[in-house]
């Protein structure tokens, strides 16, 4: 791989971690859409 691909794979798993760990948070803190959309799809 040459040093252009490896640093656009690497900018794009940085983003995927950051929107993961934003997701835990939201998840975690109870935010109340993620309360709201898991009670709209029936889960507990």
């Amino acid at each position: 791989m040459n040093g252009s691909a490896t640093t656009i794979l690497g900018t794009l798993t940085i983003a995927c971690v950051i929107a993961n760990a934003g997701v835990a948070v939201a998840d975690f803190s109870r935010a109340r859409f993620v309360l709201a959309n898991s009670a709209e799809v029936g889960v507990a």
